[in-house]
């Protein structure tokens, strides 16, 4: 109102003034929707500044317009765009340029080009952390939650969503806050959370009433109509839906126009009034396609084949059918056939279902045999591929059964090394009081043999808590990698080729879990804690291995007792790092035998490792994952481990004695 005030005496003004009212009066007639005067008084901020030499004004115009023409739909809207973002980044100026690359993004997004958007608002987010500017972060946030959720990555969409309102409260824009409990909103909407989106959208309604932001008002209402429908109350969803249309046609706002439409349409067709909905969805996709808006296009299209099938279905469709078209044949079968191909482009499989289940009742009703039957070929195949698609969605299942496997036995581990230590804390603090109190009473034996009792029993209790956790990975974990490995056999019997890949890599999966889990479970297990089990262990695993490939081996052991308890995690260190040497041997090695030395020599244990492969001719590697395994167990152990391929592949370790 201020700037209107000035604009009689606006030629009393020095020109550069008379640019800047014309400017700021152009913002904020757009954002009060007034599209015609904006775009007005922002050609005059242009040719002003332009004439007087003012690029920076010439820039900041240009965005206002660019963002003038998206709103009606013109693509001439990205010249403007590019053209103020090429002048910021030149001049190095960041917010304006963070302000143009937003843009941008948004002229994308409004076009469906979801990939382009999102590059735009991950850059114009970057941008925003580099100046720690806390609204536009808020802004880049929200942006990029939008895109997910058009793209139906509403996890994704949600977590961006969220971020972005934690920052706008903080900051306390109220305009900001209104618009994040609409995005939230509609999230909770699409997951069907019809209580937690209504009392989002009512958030954000009273938040846009307060402040007068009537293009988001409108789209409150809009969405608690959608949430009534959701939830069966039809009347009341359409007084919402008509009270936004209300409001939309006041503004002159096109997109919620056309948006409001659609959902009348859908709300007509809960009443079952079919003509009307296919009226008025029609009008909707008209201003959708002048509009330049694809998904409404394609939103009205689908409801018309859905409101076209159920209108069919009640006029019957016995063998002679009623030819239902109300004087718009060939404007019906021009629409149904562009509800299927925006189905399709947009792969949704309910859009496509029902966009053929209308063809093939327009096609009944019109005693088109031939096209009718093609159009029913095409809903089996269909249905057919979207069974493939459901086994294959069965198959990536099974890999994340397998990842939670992994997963349980690591948290089962944690649990069961914390009662470990619980009991090795109570081990500790009995043994001093004990000690304590025996010195304190000179050694009397009453209470020496209460000691010795004492720690007999912590240490049974910590043998039954190490036998429990090796019967708990090999009853839970252990059955479901079971259960993956036959369920991989089984598909395979019926798979596809083009599955059996997939099929063959689990089963691998499985199988190398089996494998690392018995491993484990062996060396948690407390009846397995003497010297001779570690070396059957090893002996075992260098006949299962090293045998069929047919190479030899030489397993040698000196000066070591056998019948020694060895501590879990030395035995398990020791013995993985024997078994990655050998499988190296076989990955890697071209040689046909092995030597093995396990020996204590003077104040050191020492595990050497050796095949007689020539170095001219192996072409195994020493320098991956393996070795890097082999060196940290090495250090856990208090050793070296040396690894030598000069004179064949050798693995030497050194340790304390065993």
């Amino acid at each position: 109102q201020l700037l209107e005030q000035l604009m009689p005496d606006i030629q009393n003004f020095e020109a550069s003034t008379q640019n800047k009212i014309y400017y700021q009066l152009a913002k904020s007639l757009r954002v009060i929707g007034d599209k015609d005067r904006a775009l007005e008084m922002v050609d005059k901020a242009i040719a002003g500044s332009s004439k007087s030499g003012d690029e920076r004004l010439v820039a900041l115009s240009n965005i206002v317009k660019g963002a003038i023409l998206n709103a009606i739909g013109n693509d001439d809207a990205l010249v403007y765009y590019e053209s103020a973002r090429k002048f910021f980044e030149e001049k190095d100026l960041k917010n304006e340029e963070a302000a143009a690359i937003n843009n941008i993004g948004k002229y994308y997004k409004q076009r469906s080009q979801y990939e382009v958007a999102l590059t735009h608002y991950q850059d114009f987010l970057e941008l925003a952390k580099e100046l720690n500017n806390q609204e536009l972060i808020a802004a880049g946030y929200n942006n990029i939650g939008t895109v997910h959720h058009s793209k139906g990555e509403l996890n994704l969409a949600l977590e961006n969503y969220v971020s972005s309102l934690i920052l706008k409260e903080k900051i306390g824009n109220k305009r900001r806050i209104s618009l994040a409990y609409h995005n939230i909103g509609s999230i909770k909407l699409d997951l069907e959370d019809f209580e937690g989106a209504e009392l989002d959208f009512k958030k954000s309604l009273n938040f846009s009433k307060e402040i007068d932001f009537k293009k988001l008002t409108g789209y409150n209402l809009m969405k608690i109509g959608n949430v009534l429908l959701n939830k069966g109350n039809v009347k009341e969803a359409m007084s919402f839906h008509e009270q936004a249309l209300k409001l939309a046609k006041n503004m002159d706002e096109k997109s919620l126009i056309m948006d409001t439409k659609v959902n009348l349409g859908e709300d007509w067709i809960a009443l079952g009034e079919y003509k009307k909905a296919i009226n008025l969805l029609m009008q909707a996709d008209e201003e959708a396609k002048d509009f330049g808006r694809k998904v409404t296009s394609g939103a009205a299209l689908n409801l018309i084949a859905v409101a076209f099938s159920k209108l069919a279905q009640r006029e019957g469709l016995d063998n002679r059918p009623l030819l239902v078209d109300f004087g718009k044949t060939n404007q019906i079968e021009e629409l149904l056939l562009e509800s299927a191909e925006i189905a399709y482009e947009i792969n949704n499989a309910s859009n496509i279902d029902n966009s053929l289940l209308a063809l093939q009742s327009f096609y009944r009703q019109q005693n088109n045999h031939k096209q009718e039957a093609f159009i029913a070929d095409q809903l089996i195949h269909h249905r057919d591929s979207l069974f493939s698609q459901k086994k294959a969605e069965a198959l990536s299942k099974w890999e994340t059964k397998y990842e939670t496997a992994e997963k349980e036995k690591e948290i089962l581990l944690l649990q069961k090394e914390n009662e470990i230590q619980e009991v090795q804390s109570a081990l500790t603090r009995n043994r001093f009081i004990i000690g304590f109190v025996s010195l304190f009473l000179l050694g009397g034996l009453g209470f020496m043999y209460f000691y010795y009792q004492n720690q007999i029993k912590r240490v049974e209790q910590m043998a039954a808590i190490r036998t429990k956790i090796s019967s708990d990975l090999h009853d839970d974990v252990g059955s479901i990698l079971t259960g993956l490995a036959m369920q991989t056999e089984v598909l395979a019997l019926t798979a596809k080729e083009a599955d059996k890949g997939k099929l063959q890599r689990i089963g691998e999966l499985s199988r190398s879990a089996m494998g690392r889990m018995r491993d484990t479970v062996w060396a948690i297990d407390s009846r397995k804690d003497k010297i001779e089990n570690l070396l059957d262990r090893m002996r075992e695993f260098a006949a299962d291995t090293l045998e069929p490939k047919q190479i030899t081996y030489d397993f040698k052991i000196e000066n070591i007792n056998e019948s020694k308890i060895i501590a879990a995690d030395q035995r398990q260190n020791i013995y993985l790092i024997f078994k990655e040497a050998i499988t190296n041997i076989i990955k890697h090695s071209n040689g046909d035998k092995v030597e093995i030395i396990l020996k204590n020599k003077g104040s050191n244990f020492i595990m050497k490792i050796k095949d007689n492969g020539l170095p001219e001719e192996k072409n195994y590697k020493t320098t991956g994952l393996g070795k890097s395994n082999m060196q940290r167990r090495a250090s856990q152990l208090g050793g070296k481990l040396s690894i030598v391929d000069e004179n064949g592949f050798e693995v030497f370790y050194k340790g304390f004695v065993l």
